[in-house]
């Protein structure tokens, strides 16, 4: 995901323009990318549990499929780099899915 949010964010300077990228702030993207989508990807880890200690039943969690819909694309777009949709939906999609 990384390589393709890196292209896509240095593909909007003009063709006459050399982007000069530090490591640091590549690293930077690249750890705060990394946490994103480890914390995510924890969700649904977090609701079996919630589900198996009886705190949330399947239920209730299907009344909540709309609100978290809205929910989890929220979240990826403030949880992405930049305002290019791609990398928000690399996120938002299998977490809806999970």
């Amino acid at each position: 995901i990384l390589p393709q949010t890196a292209e896509i964010m240095l593909g909007f300077s003009p063709d006459d323009v050399q982007n000069q990228i530090g490591l640091d702030s590549y690293l930077d993207l690249l750890v705060r990318m990394v946490i994103v989508f480890g914390l995510a990807f924890e969700l649904p880890l977090l609701l079996i549990a919630l589900n198996m200690t009886g705190l949330i039943t399947g239920k209730r969690m299907l009344g909540w499929w709309r609100g978290m819909i809205v929910g989890l694309t929220a979240f990826a777009a403030i949880a992405t780099p930049g305002g290019e949709p791609i990398s928000m939906l690399l996120l938002a999609g299998p977490l809806a899915v999970l």
